[in-house]
């Protein structure tokens, strides 16, 4: 899980930085879970 959620920060910030829109706060709401084990807490791309 925590693999996972480093793998969409960095995908995130990749595509931040070729001018892909990316909402506003989605990365930080990502980077705020990453090491977030609670299994019944969706990551913030599943709420």
């Amino acid at each position: 899980m925590v693999l996972e959620r480093c793998l969409w920060v960095a995908v995130l910030k990749a595509q931040a930085d070729l001018g892909v829109p990316v909402p506003e706060g989605a990365i930080a709401a990502y980077e705020k879970v990453v090491g977030s084990e609670e299994i019944g807490t969706p990551a913030p791309s599943a709420r």
